[in-house]
């Protein structure tokens, strides 16, 4: 609809910005404050790590910081947001919350990493949990999540930090693991 999304940090403040295609800015709104790395070596990685998704007239972003809000493309209001450390009692990951939401017909899959569910799949109209898989092991993976058809299969496919994995797009349930030991010591 000629419009471009892109997230940011601004004045210590997570932004979502929407410009349009000559480059004039149409909107920009907070999506959670902006995360800072505490280890020196990785001072370069500040900032948002992920790019909105847009779908059918609304943005998605998930925020460093954990925080998951669906915008109005054209105007930038809150259609809704979910926390996922509290939603899904997850914990901060070493360099923050990294992924692209993958969005597929009304579904919305996320990582939160948490206890209460390392992958969670959402009605992308409400945030309202649709499924959540608490069976992956490892700490958080940092990827965004891929589909393919495998077999009779519409399999989700991302990973942790002890390997990969693919589940069932519609229960959740897990069908593979792929587990690489050391792999968060992987060069």
């Amino acid at each position: 609809d000629g419009l471009v999304f892109t997230a940011g940090t601004y004045e210590n403040q997570t932004y979502v910005f929407a410009f349009a295609l000559n480059e004039a800015p149409v909107w920009k709104k907070p999506n959670g404050s902006a995360w800072k790395v505490e280890v020196s070596w990785a001072r370069g990685y500040d900032g948002p790590r992920s790019t909105p998704t847009y779908d059918k007239g609304v943005v998605y972003n998930l925020s460093e910081r954990n925080k998951l809000t669906a915008y109005n493309a054209k105007n930038g209001d809150m259609v809704w947001s979910r926390d996922l450390m509290t939603d899904f009692d997850a914990d901060m990951p070493t360099y923050g919350f990294t992924e692209s939401v993958l969005i597929e017909n009304e579904k919305l899959f996320v990582k939160p990493a948490g206890k209460k569910g390392y992958m969670a799949c959402l009605n992308k109209s409400t945030g309202e949990t649709i499924w959540i898989n608490k069976e992956i092991q490892g700490e958080y993976g940092y990827d965004s999540p891929v589909l393919q058809n495998i077999g009779e299969y519409r399999q989700l496919i991302s990973s942790s930090s002890t390997g990969y994995f693919g589940l069932d797009t519609k229960t959740g349930t897990l069908l593979w693991t792929a587990d690489i030991p050391n792999m968060h010591q992987l060069k």
